[in-house]
């Protein structure tokens, strides 16, 4: 299996749960201008499902499910619709498939964009993030909860301005409405997971 999370920290989403109760081969990837990887300029959705196709074949991996978190289902559905990966299913945890709704879905990206191109704020975002409290907080605020372990290394990641570059880089060039367009074309089942304590992907989405 192929599992894509968003930042490092989502690997204690799998840690606690799948890998756990399952007996299962794969290999865990944190996308793209996330975490402590090299970051893109423009990592659009379409680039990143490449670049995460790259890495398998580099690999020589060829995986028979994906499980994608956040903003990795979209990745992965990607992937499948691109003809980048062949597998039998996707998974979609707490799955980011849809613009968010409402003014927001207008706001944000525009937000995004502006903080993007201002070369300061990744660094004024680490340095808020000192504070642990802070972090706590931002975690509560999505509805997640961490043990003291899954906060100690998220409170390491936000700490990086480089992660936090690569963070506003990536929702300043995401782009989901061509997936919505394309995702009925799958050929392959999409299982879709939604907590239901996640203040951030609503679970009627899944309707």
């Amino acid at each position: 299996g192929c599992f894509l999370c968003s930042e490092c920290e989502d690997l204690s989403l799998f840690r606690q749960s799948l890998f756990v109760t399952i007996h299962i081969d794969g290999i865990l990837i944190v996308r793209i201008n996330h975490g402590f990887s090299q970051a893109r300029a423009t990592p659009t959705l379409p680039q990143t499902a490449r670049d995460v196709a790259d890495l398998l074949k580099a690999l020589n991996l060829a995986p028979t499910l994906v499980v994608g978190h956040s903003a990795g289902a979209a990745s992965a559905s990607r992937m499948a619709l691109d003809g980048l990966v062949a597998p039998n299913a996707i998974a979609s945890v707490n799955g980011a498939l849809y613009p968010f709704p409402g003014a927001a879905g207008a706001s944000f990206p525009l937000m995004a964009k502006m903080l993007f191109l201002n070369p300061v704020v990744p660094q004024v975002f680490a340095w808020g993030a000192q504070d642990r409290r802070r972090v706590e907080k931002l975690i509560a605020d999505t509805g997640s909860t961490r043990d003291d372990a899954g906060m100690d290394g998220y409170h390491t990641l936000i700490r990086s301005a480089g992660h936090c570059r690569g963070t506003l880089a990536q929702m300043a060039h995401w782009n989901l409405e061509p997936l919505l367009d394309d995702v009925h074309r799958l050929a392959i089942p999409l299982l879709a997971i939604v907590a239901d304590g996640d203040k951030t992907i609503p679970p009627e989405q899944v309707d």
